[in-house]
């Protein structure tokens, strides 16, 4: 998810009548997108929400540059490179997904593009990656 996804998300936005519980993203930059929660995730959710309080926002209506910002401060405490930001995890999560043959069509659902060519854009290629889009591509060709 995007930072401002984040930041805005509401308790309303998960349904928990549904087995696993869906989280909607209304509001996505792009279109609106919807993900299963996993066990670990509606465990994170539940102290999270347990923690702030009860608010319209399941993170108290924190703004999109705090998240950047506590980031930061996770990052540089961690001696973790200034080349990592928190925008990498969507790099690596679309570039994870290649490698793992999630189709594509459900990779941009996820990660909230439009276009082949954004999706393509935010994969590093590593040299898997690379070897399944060279293969996807020839079997088009």
């Amino acid at each position: 998810m995007r930072r401002a996804e984040i930041a805005r998300l509401r308790h309303q936005d998960i349904n928990f009548e549904n087995e696993p519980p869906i989280l909607t993203v209304p509001l996505a930059k792009t279109q609106p997108r919807r993900f299963y929660m996993w066990p670990q995730l509606v465990r994170l959710y539940e102290e999270v929400s347990t923690d702030l309080g009860c608010t319209e926002y399941v993170f108290g209506g924190i703004r999109a540059d705090s998240i950047t910002q506590a980031f930061e401060r996770i990052r540089r405490k961690s001696k973790i490179s200034n080349e990592v930001t928190f925008h990498s995890f969507r790099y690596e999560a679309n570039s994870w997904m290649v490698e793992k043959r999630v189709p594509r069509k459900l990779r941009k659902q996820i990660i909230g593009h439009v276009s082949d060519e954004m999706s393509d854009h935010y994969t590093e290629f590593s040299e898997v990656a690379a070897q399944i889009m060279s293969d996807a591509s020839e079997a088009r060709g």
